[in-house]
């Protein structure tokens, strides 16, 4: 199973990607920021892609291809798609990096929660699926012949068979338990943020959804989902308010809903990984452990002879 990004490089790619924004707001132009941030190897690698003439977005991409994983690509992707944006409209762009590292470190947060959450569980999953072997030896050291039942009697094969069996169904079941706790690697609201870049930069409402659809699928994003950002600017229209700051609203209360939503069910998962372990680790623990000394005892006696 995929336990996702490791939250310490998320961590890393957040703080950098901050750096960026600051280095922006104090006047460092667009290309050639990336240079001093010496402590990201994709950033100095994005630095080399920019400085052989490459756009600022498609630097990122480059990058993106050459270091990233598949899911901490997403997330340059993203940070390609508001440079991507920014530049075509004119806007300005370290305010859009700064939620975007803002929405990394929510995601990053969200995963520390969901591996404090699997610290416990996991912790007496392991100590339970060792507890069959210790049996084992343990009424071997007693006097009883389990492993010899185990391994050389029929009956010992289909005990053992349905022991491991019981086992490795316990492992499938936690890893789907695991994985369904995982939070998208995605950030939410990436789309609104781009309008809202759009729209501060001038553009009109039918220019800024051309150019942030043209965004999302240069940077392989998928198709748009227009329905919150329709319900904004319909907002605004009617209000006659302008629409950026009520898109970055938009944006900021997707992410939080979406990090509340991970957050309960990795606080949930505490309770649904006990399931597997009271299904299968435990009759597991008695066929394995239990069953074979009785089969011993037995054996002992001739019956299986």
């Amino acid at each position: 199973m995929s336990k996702g990004p490791d939250p310490e490089a998320w961590a890393e790619l957040s703080a950098t990607v901050r750096q960026v924004a600051v280095l922006l707001e104090a006047g460092l132009p667009l290309r050639g920021v990336w240079r001093h941030v010496p402590s990201s190897a994709i950033a100095q690698t994005i630095a080399r892609h920019d400085s052989r003439g490459k756009a600022p977005g498609a630097a990122i991409l480059a990058a993106a291809a050459d270091h990233a994983g598949d899911t901490d690509r997403w997330v340059w992707s993203s940070i390609a798609a508001c440079v991507i944006t920014a530049s075509r409209v004119g806007a300005p762009l370290a305010a859009a990096l700064r939620y975007q590292a803002e929405s990394i470190a929510s995601i990053c947060q969200v995963r520390r929660d969901i591996e404090v959450a699997l610290a416990s569980p996991r912790a007496t999953a392991q100590l339970m699926l060792g507890l069959p072997v210790v049996g084992v030896i343990g009424s071997a050291v007693l006097g009883f012949d389990t492993v010899g039942v185990l391994l050389l009697t029929p009956t010992g094969w289909l005990v053992l068979a349905a022991g491991t069996g019981l086992l490795l169904g316990a492992r499938v079941w936690t890893r789907r338990l695991e994985a369904h706790a995982q939070p998208p690697p995605i950030m939410p609201g990436l789309q609104v943020d781009l309008m809202a870049i759009a729209v501060v930069g001038g553009a009109s409402h039918s220019r800024a959804r051309a150019v942030v659809e043209a965004a999302l699928t240069e940077c392989g994003l998928g198709t748009p989902d227009h329905a919150v950002v329709d319900d904004v600017l319909a907002l605004s229209r009617r209000a006659g308010v302008p629409a950026a700051e009520l898109l970055r609203s938009a944006a900021t209360e997707l992410r939080s809903k979406a990090t509340a939503q991970a957050r309960a069910v990795a606080a949930r998962l505490t309770v649904s990984l006990l399931i597997p372990m009271g299904v299968c680790v435990l009759p597991a623990f008695v066929v394995l452990c239990v069953v074979p000394i009785v089969l011993a005892i037995v054996s002992s006696t001739g019956v299986l002879d």
